[in-house]
């Protein structure tokens, strides 16, 4: 069992619809059982960096999948990729990170400069 984020991208002056909502209701649904978690519907966003850069996400998803095939699937039925959308999936680790060794030397070595 993997877990993947979904990054959504709405389409540039995207206004919603009862027929966008009725498709992203339906999408919701099938997502349920291997949802574990998304975007609060009120969430802000907070941004650091240059506000020119890739255009900023508007909501996410975490999904739990047996693999990545069945989160691809999940994700292509977006209903807003039909409407200039953009979905990111990624999978997520809980594994800890470290530097590789090579990078580890060169970090000690600017430490003692």
């Amino acid at each position: 069992m993997g877990t993947y984020l979904f990054v959504h991208h709405f389409p540039k002056g995207f206004q919603g619809s009862p027929e966008t909502a009725a498709a992203a209701t339906a999408w919701f649904q099938r997502l349920e059982p291997n949802l574990a978690g998304r975007t609060p519907p009120t969430a802000m966003p907070r941004q650091f960096g240059d506000p020119g850069a890739e255009p900023v996400p508007s909501a996410y998803e975490v999904i739990s999948a047996d693999d990545e095939a069945v989160a691809m699937n999940l994700a292509k039925a977006w209903p807003l990729l039909t409407r200039g959308g953009r979905i990111e999936v990624r999978e997520l680790t809980t594994e800890k990170f470290t530097l590789p060794e090579s990078s580890r030397a060169v970090t000690a070595e600017q430490n003692t400069r």
